[in-house]
């Protein structure tokens, strides 16, 4: 079987290359790339230490060649959506500053403070969980939020999608760059306050990427190098915090070795459920996560499935990943089909954007759909879209409509005679 994954890998070697045929692996505001990073990075790369958690959950051979087919699906996706969209190698246009004019940023810093005014209420409602204080505290950060969880993502939504377009007035203004990092801080700060990193981090990385992109057209590979290393020690650091485990280097490094094997323990787990304790789901994950639209307690796929098998582990539900979820619905068939779709759709939503990128205004568009296409990865198909794409969506229009309206009244202001 080893030679099996060898060859595997070897395909996957060969393959992966025509996905980025068009783009650029490091452009982060390319859904296909910021999704296949994650995928690497978080659901790959722990599969070559995977027996040190063999004592915890042992990880099958067909699991490993799953999530190979998964990745294989994927691109074999990217490539169709490539060719049915007729996408080039051409670079994009300069950046156009047009509509970038001061409606468009007192529209932006409107959803920036709206976003910390659902913070501050929030907080009020829930109480803001105490990083370094609170025992327990993944259990806690969940208990809190409980009938607050649509404070806590609009909270989210607006203070990221307001610092984006805040940045991306500021940071196109070299003497303003020092502003947009300051704004940057100030949101991730303010995310971490919900108790979550992730958001915080998403937040910082994209600073990042706009800023680089800014400066160089591009993201360059040394300063990716040196930033995915920070950004995961930091997440390393956060989750031991966390976990109230007591920071060290052995815990750290305890962390880091973790947090890219955690999402195929999950598939395994899922994958061990399936069919022999509960029976395929054909549809029914989609219903259990739009079902969270309903008044009352009503769980996600991810926080059913861990009470249905008994899980006591702290924190929220299960991360499901998207293969889980395929499985879980049609079985190995559902592992070839779900990735093709994925990536062909993904290639799709690719071929739109780049052809509206190049207007300073829909960078923070692009970043949205980016965030929520690499949270396919862990979180499957539907929870990305309710919990991020949504809600991020709403941020936009919201800013769309408030910079119309802004600019209107200005001309309206700006065409009345002075009386003499």
């Amino acid at each position: 079987m080893t030679v099996v994954l060898i060859l595997f890998f070897v395909v996957l070697a060969m393959v992966i290359p025509l996905a980025f045929r068009t783009r650029d692996p490091l452009d982060l505001l390319d859904p296909i790339s910021y999704f296949l990073l994650t995928h690497f990075v978080f659901f790959f790369v722990g599969i070559a230490y995977a027996s040190r958690y063999d004592e915890v959950v042992p990880i099958q051979t067909s699991v490993c060649l799953m999530i190979y087919l998964g990745l294989l699906g994927f691109v074999s996706g990217v490539v169709i959506g490539d060719l049915l969209t007729g996408a080039d190698a051409a670079r994009p246009r300069a950046y156009s500053l047009a509509r970038l004019d001061s409606s468009y940023v007192l529209a932006a810093w409107l959803v920036f403070v709206l976003g910390i005014s659902f913070l501050g209420l929030y907080g009020w409602r829930a109480g803001f969980v105490d990083w370094l204080g609170a025992g327990g505290f993944d259990d806690y950060r969940v208990q809190v939020r409980k009938g607050q969880g649509w404070i806590a993502i609009l909270s989210i939504a607006f203070v990221t999608v307001g610092a984006l377009l805040l940045s991306t007035y500021y940071l196109f203004r070299r003497d303003r760059a020092v502003l947009a990092w300051a704004i940057a801080t100030v949101g991730a700060v303010g995310l971490l306050l919900l108790g979550n990193r992730a958001p915080a981090v998403e937040l910082l990385v994209m600073q990042l990427v706009f800023w680089c992109v800014s400066r160089w057209g591009k993201l360059p590979l040394a300063l990716a190098g040196s930033a995915a290393a920070a950004m995961l020690l930091a997440v390393a650091l956060l989750g031991v915090v966390r976990q109230d485990a007591g920071v060290s280097q052995e815990m750290i490094l305890v962390k880091l070795l973790w947090r890219p094997f955690v999402n195929i323990q999950n598939f395994q787990t899922v994958v061990d459920a399936y069919p022999s304790g509960i029976d395929y789901e054909y549809g029914g994950t989609l219903v259990k996560d739009l079902r969270v639209l309903l008044p009352g307690y009503q769980p996600n796929y991810g926080t059913w499935l861990k009470e249905e098998l008994g899980m006591r582990f702290t924190g929220g539900g299960i991360t499901v990943t998207y293969l889980g979820e395929a499985f879980a619905n049609l079985g190995f068939y559902g592992i070839l089909l779900l990735p093709v779709i994925v990536g062909t759709f993904m290639a799709m939503l690719s071929s739109v954007l780049r052809k509206v990128r190049h207007y300073h205004a829909f960078l923070p568009v692009a970043a949205v759909f980016a965030i929520s296409s690499k949270a396919i990865v862990s979180s499957g198909i539907l929870t990305p879209a309710l919990y991020t794409l949504l809600p991020m969506s709403i941020a936009l229009v919201f800013h769309f409509v408030a910079h119309e309206l802004l600019r209107t009244s200005a001309r309206e202001h700006a065409s009345v005679e002075p009386v003499a």
